[in-house]
């Protein structure tokens, strides 16, 4: 979501500070709504699905608390930004557990009410395309397993399976490996380069000897060009360093997915 026509709603009963920032929001390419009150803010989100509200939170009548919560009940992708006066510091919180994204406390100047909304809109937007990668791989492709029980391929082999993914197996090692995916053809292997046994560049080749069609991601803690290159040559399809964020591994596992169902699609004779 970017400023270019997110329409966003401010909530304050200051006329002044309502209008001026409402201005301002606007010459940054928002589409703004005012309100002056929570009861207002209330009736114009029944009326429209607004991108992000912005809501003082101590106001006559319906507070900003309950406007933030009304909001994200009926839109849960709303972004909520409650403004807080001196002493309201316990109150942005108890808003912000009730889905707020965050919090701007008065006095403030434009530029950090900017900051704000710009990270705010980074979380959502990343938040976002994780769920989208995550369903995308749920509903097309199936996982071999996650061969490697290091701490940080177990928290691997827990996201996904929490997630809903087909993970046929955890490994512990090359030979355990091998045995687990004899007689299986699974579209993806995640596995470790540090393995008893044998390395993941030897396995690689092993898995890719029996499966061709098979993709393979590779984990390891030494970001090395040499070790790279070995596992390319072995036919690892992408290689990752361990630590890395959730959402490269995911796109990793999209694109090693795409990459297999393309695989399928018969060529063209020249």
């Amino acid at each position: 979501m970017t400023a270019s026509h997110a329409h966003l709603l401010f909530v304050d009963d200051e006329p002044a500070l309502r209008t001026l920032m409402a201005e301002r929001l606007g010459e940054r390419g928002f589409e703004v709504a005012q309100a002056e009150s929570g009861e207002r803010a209330l009736q114009l989100l029944e009326q429209f699905a607004f991108d992000i509200i912005i809501t003082d939170l101590r106001m006559p009548g319906i507070d900003g608390t309950h406007v933030i919560e009304a909001a994200v009940e009926r839109y849960p992708g709303i972004v909520g930004i409650v403004i807080t006066g001196y002493g309201t510091v316990k109150d942005a919180v108890d808003a912000i557990k009730r889905g707020a994204a965050d919090f701007i406390a008065k006095p403030f100047q434009f530029d950090e009410l900017m900051h704000v909304l710009h990270k705010a809109l980074e979380q959502r937007r990343l938040k976002s395309e994780n769920a989208y990668l995550r369903s995308q791989l749920e509903e097309r492709y199936r996982f071999g397993g996650i061969l490697g029980k290091s701490r940080p391929m177990q928290a691997l082999f827990h996201m996904l399976e929490t997630s809903g993914f087909d993970v046929a197996g955890v490994a512990g090692d090359g030979a355990d490996a091998l045995a687990n995916l004899d007689g299986v053809r699974p579209d993806i292997v995640l596995l470790d380069y540090r393995m008893p046994g044998m390395d993941g560049v030897e396995l690689t080749q092993r898995i890719r000897e029996r499966s061709p069609r098979t993709e393979v991601i590779m984990f390891t803690a030494y970001d090395e060009t040499s070790l790279s290159l070995d596992a390319t040559m072995a036919g690892v399809f992408a290689f990752l360093v361990k630590g890395c964020a959730p959402s490269l591994i995911l796109r990793a596992l999209r694109a090693a997915g795409e990459h297999h169902r393309e695989s399928d699609v018969p060529q063209p004779r020249t």
